[in-house]
């Protein structure tokens, strides 16, 4: 998939990647390549700065939007762990106070586990 014929940036290229994973299977490529073309042409037209500027908001506006379509099964399950470790640390703090929960010796004894079933 390659993008242009310029070199891009880092954050351009991670900008691209973004969109790539938020679109459809059938869009990526006509979307990318759109975007790549107009990209080119406003790196004739402008300078970089401003060319990379324009790529990397339209590649995370465009993603945005197609990510609540596409990832919506992903972005409630992010939404549903922080609601349940914001509830969890409320009830905490309602309870007896964080600290009261959270100690050096839990934190080893069940960090290591929980990296294992990572």
């Amino acid at each position: 998939m390659s993008i242009s014929n310029h070199s891009m940036s880092t954050v351009t290229e991670l900008a691209s990647r973004f969109l790539a994973w938020a679109l459809p299977n059938n869009l990526v490529e006509p979307v990318l390549g759109d975007l790549s073309e107009e990209y080119n042409q406003r790196l004739v037209s402008t300078n970089e700065g401003a060319a990379k500027l324009w790529y990397v908001r339209q590649a995370i506006r465009s993603g945005i939007g197609y990510m609540f379509i596409t990832k919506r099964n992903f972005i409630m399950f992010i939404f549903s762990l922080c609601f349940f470790a914001l509830m969890t640390f409320y009830v905490m703090y309602i309870a007896a106070g964080i600290s009261a929960f959270i100690d050096i010796p839990s934190i080893i004894i069940l960090l290591p586990t929980t990296l294992a079933f990572i």
